[in-house]
């Protein structure tokens, strides 16, 4: 008989979860902060984009996706799509047991007290009025600019990052913070510190660019080390991509946004379930 071998806890992976590619910010930065830990990315393709859909749709897709994660017992989570986090949070929070980032409760964090901010989210997390909340209650006296952009997660998807269409497409869902002197840009979903340039461009040099992956990414740093599940390999660890629909277009999008031409994606099916080992 067959026993597979168990894996030690501190080498487990840290579990990224989103809808789509915009983790892979996440992961850019844990790869530069904690470059010997092995990651799992699990993005559910099949039904991006998340901010499109409604909040019942979205919780049964979030819940769904992080059944099939826990199967591979990752020592610790990072939810990466802020719309999942806002919609199923306290799901989220109650269904697992390991220490939970999101990149959400991150990006307030890296705020600093200023006068004016702009917060730059999907439809669904803009709608929810999660972030104006949250940010009007850690800095009061700001003033919020919530700008639904439901397109650049679109446009990073398909890799046109540096295309002419979105510059424009920017210039459009920007044009009213042109008029306004913007302290801080909360960039509230992942996929769009892919875009920073053409979004530093439209809004002006002034405006500091908040992207909440390397907060994620040290916070990980310190949640490992209170409880004790550095890994303490020496080669650099392995980053595993599983998506729901459509591994090939995240593979070359994904290879694009991390500058690393080894990326490889695979199509999770549930009858085919995958092993890390």
């Amino acid at each position: 008989m067959h026993v597979e071998k168990q894996i030690p806890d501190n080498e487990l992976p840290i579990a990224i979860f989103d809808s789509g590619v915009g983790g892979l910010s996440v992961v850019r930065a844990l790869r530069e902060l904690l470059p010997r830990e092995n990651l799992l990315y699990f993005a559910d393709t099949a039904h991006l984009p998340y901010g499109e859909k409604s909040p019942n749709t979205i919780l049964q897709c979030v819940k769904k996706s992080l059944a099939i994660v826990q199967r591979y017992r990752p020592k610790m989570l990072l939810i990466a799509c802020n719309t999942a986090w806002i919609v199923a949070h306290k799901e989220i929070r109650s269904s697992f047991s390991i220490p939970v980032i999101s990149i959400s409760e991150q990006g307030i964090a890296s705020l600093s007290e200023t006068e004016t901010i702009a917060i730059l989210g999907t439809r669904a997390t803009i709608t929810s009025g999660y972030f104006q909340k949250e940010i009007s209650m850690r800095i009061p006296k700001a003033l919020l600019f919530p700008i639904a952009c439901p397109l650049f997660v679109l446009l990073v998807e398909f890799g046109l990052m540096e295309h002419e269409m979105t510059a424009s497409i920017a210039r459009s869902y920007l044009l009213q913070l042109q008029k306004q002197r913007i302290d801080q840009v909360l960039l509230a979903c992942s996929h769009f510190p892919f875009l920073n340039p053409i979004l530093q461009q439209t809004i002006g040099e002034n405006a500091r660019l908040i992207d909440p992956a390397w907060e994620c990414a040290q916070e990980t740093y310190r949640t490992l080390l209170h409880v004790h599940l550095m890994n303490p390999q020496q080669q650099p660890g392995m980053l595993r991509c599983f998506v729901t629909k459509n591994p090939k277009a995240f593979q070359a999008t994904g290879k694009q946004l991390l500058n690393d031409p080894h990326l490889s994606a695979f199509l999770y099916m549930e009858e085919k379930y995958p092993s890390l080992h």
